[in-house]
């Protein structure tokens, strides 16, 4: 059920996410973002190279595709960085260039030859990263990772998932899970 509900939601949002680019082609919003400042930088510095990938290739090739890419790679090191009980400075230079990096391309995208943003896109793309972030992210974690390997049994599974971030988060969508551990 959990796999499933994983899977389901995933193809879901990633179907919503191919609509809204095409809707933006059709709109003519697939042109190149050059408005957008992203610190490289301090990213490439203080960043792993292989979670800033979506950043490089917005860099690169700044389309709207690439830059929610980027978007999303930002967004996983923000959630990561406000997860530390401290920053060191090393971490706050990251931070402000990971914040200032998700204001600039926010505040870019779906942006006309005018220069004015087109509102209702930006909402459908706000409320489907809502969506995801609710609905596809809390089935990211460790735990349904290993049971997907064969590292842990469906028993294990469920006392892990039963508690925590997931159980606040995604809980009540299996109720099965809370008969399974009384």
């Amino acid at each position: 059920d959990i796999l499933n509900t994983a899977e389901g939601n995933k193809k879901l949002y990633g179907n919503m996410y191919e609509n809204l680019w095409k809707d933006a082609r059709n709109k003519g919003f697939n042109n190149a973002m050059y408005n957008v400042n992203i610190d490289m930088a301090a990213l490439k510095k203080f960043s792993p190279q292989k979670s800033i990938k979506g950043i490089l290739d917005f860099d690169q090739n700044p389309t709207l595709q690439n830059a929610h890419a980027a978007n999303s790679d930002l967004l996983r090191m923000q959630r990561d960085l406000n997860k530390l009980p401290t920053l060191g400075s090393a971490e706050r230079q990251q931070l402000k260039a990971v914040n200032d990096g998700i204001e600039s391309i926010q505040n870019n995208m779906f942006r006309d030859a005018s220069g004015k943003i087109d509102q209702n896109m930006m909402d459908k793309y706000n409320k489907i990263q809502q969506g995801y972030a609710n609905e596809v992210i809390p089935y990211k974690n460790k735990a349904i990772n290993k049971f997907k390997r064969n590292e842990m049994s469906a028993k294990e599974l469920v006392n892990a998932l039963s508690h925590g971030e997931f159980a606040a988060k995604r809980g009540s969508y299996h109720p099965a899970m809370g008969y399974r551990n009384t």
